[in-house]
């Protein structure tokens, strides 16, 4: 899609029926999560330490490597 600009971002975000961010490792976090929960698009991402202390219950949450539960909750 290339850029878009800042005031087009949330539109984008609101299109879709969740936003998925899964990691197996630990890693920094991202903004996106937190962008997609603000334009009232469910998240679902890994259970790792950084995703829950910071979305809390914002987010659904899935242990690293478990692609069958990774897969249930994108259904539910």
């Amino acid at each position: 899609m290339g850029y878009l600009p800042e005031d087009e971002v949330p539109y984008y975000f609101s299109m879709g029926d969740i936003f998925l961010t899964y990691s197996s490792s630990s890693e920094g976090f991202g903004l996106t999560p937190l962008e997609a929960i603000s334009c009232g698009t469910p998240v679902i991402c890994s259970s790792i330490l950084v995703y829950r202390e910071i979305l809390r219950d914002n987010a659904l949450y899935v242990p690293p490597g478990d692609s069958l539960k990774l897969a249930e909750q994108i259904k539910f």
